[in-house]
Formats: structure tokens, sequence, C-alpha cells
């Protein structure tokens, strides 16, 4: 296991991009300063190491493998449903991968040890190894950014027609938060440890999540993509008919992390923000389903880019995020981009970023009328101005 975790080391040292400290026995949690693109985990105070607990080292280890394999499964997919012009890619070995892991090690277990920028990358390149591929094709390491480290793969691998390995590594956390949602929906609690406590509802999920990210010292934004997919998929389930801005979830969800003061310099968000742009994706998915019913799938998903969201989708998402509640809002530095400065995050302009945001990802062209009062359809635009529900074929 260590030769395989170290691995990774070797790889970084070539790019001269991170090293690690392979002396601490403390559970990882990277020393980041996010004034800069190299990363050196050796001589950093905070500097930590990806270490599996130790009682479940050699169970991580079958798990990391087949994370891998999985991963690279879907890269050559990806390639096939292009080519075959189709509008799916079938995830259901991975959404099975995470029911199982979840029910053996629990959450903590999961994100802690398994799915994060580290072990994933790890993951990667144990397969890659296993599956001879040579590192002029394609090589995977971790890659600083103003959000923190996160995984990265250069190259192809053999078959493929173009790089698409960094586009797995948007959806893949973005997969896992949706086949998380699918099963506590459905079973009504997870597994939060090996030692069999439970996380008894999607309220307090939301909190471990909060534990997982935004309250650590170093969070890692890999876990922030999980939980934007929980919302997607979680607004799908629980509001399939959604007519108005979801209140009682935002409260009971969002508002427990009410503190405007708190923000993470390390990824430039928090969990104030990123809850609140979660509602979004929920807005915008069970609407979009309404046109195409893949979307609520967690087996077989619905390709980025394949979607022609309508103007009354759109339109629609827009007249509910209307109806979030006002607040003064939280005012930073958001996000990978800070050219824009400071900005305010609220219910209301995170619940506009997140549809925005999940139509830009769908939908092969955005919308040219952004307040649905111009170029849409009249009737489309006096039901927004009513607030009145729109109805989507």
């Amino acid at each position: 296991m260590p030769r395989l975790l170290w691995s990774l080391a070797v790889l970084a040292a070539n790019a001269g991009a991170y090293q690690y400290d392979q002396t601490s026995s403390r559970t990882m949690e990277p020393s980041y300063s996010p004034s800069r693109k190299t990363m050196d985990f050796t001589n950093a105070s905070e500097a930590r190491v990806y270490r599996p607990h130790a009682k479940n080292r050699t169970l991580v280890e079958s798990y990391l493998r087949r994370l891998g394999a999985l991963s690279l499964d879907i890269i050559a997919d990806w390639t096939r449903v292009i080519e075959a012009n189709a509008t799916t890619i079938d995830i259901g070995d991975l959404t099975d991968y995470v029911g199982e892991v979840i029910d053996t090690i629990g959450l903590k277990g999961f994100v802690d040890d398994v799915f994060n920028t580290y072990a994933v990358t790890a993951a990667l390149q144990r397969a890659l190894v296993d599956r001879k591929v040579g590192t002029a094709a394609m090589r995977v390491g971790v890659e600083g950014g103003n959000q923190g480290p996160h995984p990265r793969i250069w190259g192809m691998l053999p078959g493929e027609t173009r790089e698409r390995g960094n586009r797995l590594l948007f959806w893949l956390p973005h997969w896992v938060g949706a086949a998380i949602a699918d099963k506590l929906v459905k079973e009504g609690s997870l597994r939060r440890k090996d030692d069999g406590t439970r996380i008894p509802s999607t309220r307090a999920f939301m909190g471990d999540m909060h534990g997982f990210t935004t309250r650590r010292k170093y969070p890692d934004f890999h876990l922030i993509h999980v939980l934007h997919g929980f919302w997607w998929h979680y607004g799908s389930l629980v509001r399939p008919g959604l007519e108005a801005y979801p209140e009682d979830i935002f409260r009971s969800l969002c508002e427990p992390w009410l503190d405007p003061y708190e923000y993470n310099e390390h990824v430039h968000t928090s969990m104030f923000k990123e809850c609140r742009h979660g509602v979004g994706h929920g807005v915008f998915y069970p609407l979009a389903a309404r046109q195409d019913p893949s979307l609520v799938s967690v087996r077989k998903v619905r390709m980025e880019g394949t979607l022609p969201v309508s103007d009354a989708t759109y339109c629609e998402g827009l007249r509910i995020c209307n109806g979030a509640p006002d607040e003064a809002g939280q005012k930073a530095v958001y996000g990978a981009n800070s050219k824009y400065g400071q900005r305010v995050a609220t219910a209301k302009s995170c619940c506009y970023g997140g549809l925005r945001h999940s139509i830009k990802l769908y939908s092969p062209r955005m919308p040219t009328d952004w307040n649905c009062r111009g170029q849409t359809d009249p009737a489309i635009q006096a039901a927004v101005k009513a607030n009145r529900p729109i109805k989507i074929v």
C-alpha cells in the first residue's frame, strides 16, 4: 500500500510540483498557499500525509484499485459514446461501488480514505500501471489552484480521439454525490463510520459535509463537487413537481450554516455559499427532467452538452429562483477566478448561479434572454412577470 500511494510523490517530484512528508502519522490535510501554484508538503508546519486508517488499510487498497479501474473504464466508454452519437453513459457500476464502500467503511472512511484528491490520483495512477499505460500516453498528478490542490490528467488512453480525462475528473465527484443522494433518500440513513454509527437524515448529512469541507482548515474542493452532485439528484427525488423555491428545504439544510463570517481562504468559499449554490442545481434538475427523465438516473446519465435546455425550462427556473428569500448574504471573493473581486452570496444570487451553471454544463447553447423579458415567447414572459408556473414539455 505505501508503494502504491507514494508513487504519487514520484510523479510529483518529476514535475517539481509537490512533495510528501512520509514520516507523518497524521491523516492527510495539505498545507497550501493560494498565492502560489506549487506545494511543498515536506517543510510546511501543517503538512500532513494521505494515509488510510490502519485497521482498514488492506480494504481501502482494494477500493482504490477498483475506483481507478472504474474511472478508466468510464473514460474509454466516453469515447465510444461520442463516436456512436449517443447522449447517455452508463455509470451503474460506479453507483454500486459508492453504495458498497459507504456500507462498509462509512461516509467518513469514504471521503477521508477513498474519495479525496490524493486518493483518486493514486487510484488512477495504479490503474494506469495495471493496464500498462505508459506516462508518455497518459499521466496523473495533483495540480495547485486558487481553490486548493486538485487531480489532473495529462494525455489520452489508447483509442481515445481527444483528451477526456479531466472531464471525467469533473463529473466523477458529481456522479458520486448523486449516488449518495439516491442512497440516502431511498434508505433513509447512511453509515457514518466503520464503528456502525449512522447518519440519520439529510440534515445530518449536510452537517457531516460541513465538517468535511469548509470547517477544516485545508478542505478538499473535490468534496464540494460531491456536495453539488448531491443537490442535483436530491432536488429531483424530493421535489419532482417543483413549482416554487423550496424554502423549507433551504431553511432545513442551509440555514444551520448561516454564519456570514465563516469563510475558508484555502478554497475561497464557504458552506454558506456552496449550500445556496446547490439549491440552484436542485431547482434545475427537476425542471430539466421534464424534458428528459434520464437526468434523474444514477445509472445511465446524460452526457454534457447534449440537452438543449428550452426557454420554458430556463425561465421556469428563473421564476422559481426569483422567489428565494431576501437576505444580507455573505460578501467575499469566491471561486477559482478572483479577478471580479468580492461578490455577495445570497439565497437568490446563488440560486441563479446554480441554475445557470447547470445549463452551461448540459446545454449546447446558453439562454440569450437572461431575464426572460425580451426575446422569449410572450406567454413565457407574462408567466415570469406574474409568477405563474410555466408548463415544460
